[in-house]
């Protein structure tokens, strides 16, 4: 593994209260080559009902680019640094986002909530009911296909909660799949997910959730495994990211080093 391009910083209210500079070192310090900041989108709400502790403030987001932009120049020749966002797919926002788009390098896929993140939307992390699951599926498939997204960080997600590998798992799970392989669009194994299982573990099948791995490799999914670095010791520790590479590979699953496109 040579490059993250999943990375949050301090910008998002739960993440290490450290300077941008210090993800770098320690990507560097892991040996990749490669280091995208993915920090969740700054939607221009309309009200001051949001989660609070989900993303950066819509104020951030000059300061960001530019602080991002000051690193590329800062460490050009000992590693390759790329500016994007994290985005959830909410219609209603999408005009910001096509209006930013171009001071961007890249955007992934992060879905986490239904319609927004504003009080009293339910967190498809804890998609209990097939409505559930199916609605978390359609949101996914639409946001695929909307052309928007360079991957599709944690595509299980919505699978976290729920019990078992049934007939609703199935066809929603290969729904997406055969969706990515169609489009063309990495799925990203996500090695945050590992560490939140050997931490508190997950209600469910959990993410990255194995089952569902194994459905892309039958589909013929490309993967990239994305830290999802919120805290440094996540580029510091190679454990999850060695067993990810050993596990996908005994899947036959097709890993990308680095992203179309941007290499």
């Amino acid at each position: 593994m040579i490059a993250n391009y999943h990375t949050h910083t301090v910008r998002c209210h739960h993440a290490d209260k450290v300077e941008d500079a210090a993800f770098v070192e320690a990507a560097i310090g892991a040996g990749l080559q490669v280091l995208g900041f993915s920090e969740h989108a700054p939607w221009p709400y309309e009200t001051d009902t949001w989660y609070k502790d989900a993303r950066m403030d819509h104020a951030q987001f000059d300061e960001y680019v530019s602080a991002v932009r000051r690193l590329q120049k800062q460490y050009e020749g000992k590693i390759r640094i790329y500016l994007g966002l994290e985005c959830e797919y909410y219609p209603k926002y999408l005009p910001w986002l096509s209006s930013v788009r171009d001071r961007l390098d890249y955007v992934i896929l992060g879905n986490h909530w239904p319609e927004t993140d504003e009080f009293g939307a339910k967190y498809m992390y804890y998609s209990t009911t097939p409505e559930e699951l199916e609605r978390y599926t359609k949101i996914q498939v639409e946001a695929m296909e909307s052309g928007l997204f360079c991957y599709a960080a944690h595509p299980d997600f919505g699978f976290s909660s729920w019990q078992k590998a049934d007939e609703v798992f199935e066809t929603c799970a290969r729904t997406i799949c055969k969706a990515a392989k169609r489009l063309e669009m990495p799925l990203e194994y996500n090695l945050y997910g590992l560490e939140k299982a050997d931490l508190r573990g997950h209600p469910g099948l959990g993410y990255p959730c194995a089952e569902f791995w194994e459905i892309a490799a039958e589909e013929g999914c490309d993967a990239v495994i994305g830290y999802d670095a919120h805290y440094l010791r996540h580029l510091q520790n190679t454990k999850y990211r060695d067993g990810a590479e050993k596990f996908l590979h005994g899947l036959g699953l097709n890993v990308l080093e680095t992203l179309p496109g941007l290499e």
